[in-house]
């Protein structure tokens, strides 16, 4: 017996590959726990390996130490809420979490995912004009009426120009999830409201659009954005031109410029891919203009004026800047252009300028929102303004709306 022991020792060899595989576990555990503490602590550890998260929130606070001398665990619940937008990785766990779910469920926890890489926005419900009973209906179209004829006492022309929600344009790419504009709704019955008023003059892109989509292949919004593209843009500019042309008596003036058609490669940036936030953003194809013009670049016909070079990273709420930028034609040339102008808008106008816009006018100038800027806007504008454009957003209009003084 002693020596068919000898013979046969115990077999250790299979017991290897499972210590290695123990401590292989083991170790990646630890690396799991340990890892996101230091980077919690020292943000530098790890560096930015994916691009933060757009939340359009600011992170907790520290809560404020009084809260220790309650009993309720209110310090635990804000200190938690603060551990959370600062915990190691967070931003890498969140872009994989909805990878997965954007990948293999098609759904996503800020944006309705709709057919072949459409994606759409999660609008706010009490922005909307839906939501609107027949008198708030009536105020808001009071609002427009209020400031036609307030500038119509200036010897000034209202110009409203009106953007529809990518919904509407391409009702065939809506998810199930996410509710379609009723027909004879609301913001029809405004948009109809608008067209039939003597004192100003609407401009409807969603006209313009469904009229245009039918005649190309191209994309009129960007699926992976709330905007229309500088293709669907051209011929809102052509528009605003146009009328303001035809009121002037000039019905030989039109939009001339020489653009090439092209397409750009868009994968990172665009508000409904950047609130998607996944490891690996879809991609698409743009359609834009080559050798478009650019704000504040050289011009030989004029000159432009920007009163903050940073206009573009931010927006004041109203007490500083009175406008982002202005572009005056030189002298000579303001009697074979357009009388001055001014424009209030949003991002969605901020396309009209590579596509030439400002080279109609003798002068044209331009803020953004918020709508806290217009008052100063307003009271701003050169004497001799003749036109005044006004740019709304359909999901926008309950919050963007022309103050009554």
């Amino acid at each position: 017996m002693e020596g068919a022991a000898a013979q046969n020792p115990p077999r250790k060899s299979g017991q290897t590959p499972q210590i290695l595989w123990q401590r292989t576990f083991l170790g990646f555990f630890v690396f799991c726990l340990v890892a996101p503490l230091l980077q919690t602590l020292f943000p530098a550890f790890g560096g930015n390996l994916v691009d933060a998260v757009e939340e359009r929130r600011a992170a907790n606070p520290f809560p404020s130490l009084w809260l220790l001398a309650g009993t309720n665990g209110d310090f635990a619940a804000e200190l938690n809420k603060w551990f959370d937008d600062r915990v190691g990785f967070r931003d890498l766990r969140i872009r994989a979490k909805n990878q997965v779910d954007y990948t293999l469920f098609h759904t996503s926890r800020k944006i309705h995912v709709g057919t072949d890489g459409w994606l759409f926005y999660q609008e706010n419900p009490n922005a909307g004009i839906d939501g609107l009973d027949a008198t708030g209906l009536a105020a808001l179209e009071d609002r427009y009426v209020s400031l036609a004829h307030r500038l119509r006492d200036k010897g000034i022309k209202l110009i409203v120009v009106g953007y529809p929600a990518k919904s509407a344009i391409y009702p065939e790419m809506v998810p199930p999830d996410l509710a379609l504009r009723p027909a004879g709704g609301n913001y029809d019955r405004f948009r109809n409201f608008l067209a039939r008023q003597p004192d100003l003059t609407f401009i409807d892109a969603e006209d313009i659009f469904k009229r245009l989509k039918p005649t190309t292949s191209e994309e009129l919004y960007a699926k992976g954005d709330i905007h229309a593209t500088q293709f669907a843009q051209l011929p809102v500019v052509k528009a605003i031109i146009a009328e303001i042309a035809r009121t002037e008596g000039r019905v030989d003036f039109q939009w001339h410029e020489k653009l090439t058609l092209t397409h750009l490669r868009w994968r990172k940036g665009g508000i409904e891919r950047n609130l998607l936030a996944v490891l690996f953003p879809p991609a698409e194809d743009v359609p834009i203009f080559e050798a478009g013009h650019a704000i504040g670049g050289q011009e030989a016909d004029g000159h432009w004026t920007i009163p903050d070079p940073r206009y573009a990273d931010r927006a004041d709420p109203g007490v500083g800047r009175p406008f982002d930028f202005e572009f005056r034609s030189r002298p000579e040339l303001c009697p074979q252009r357009l009388p001055g102008t001014v424009l209030f808008g949003n991002s969605f106008s901020d396309a009209y300028w590579s596509l030439g816009l400002q080279r109609y006018f003798c002068f044209i100038r331009r803020a953004r929102d918020p709508i806290s800027r217009f008052t100063l806007f307003y009271q701003t504008m050169p004497s001799d303004t003749k036109y005044f454009i006004f740019q709304y957003y359909e999901p926008w209009l309950r919050i963007y709306v022309p103050p009554l003084q």
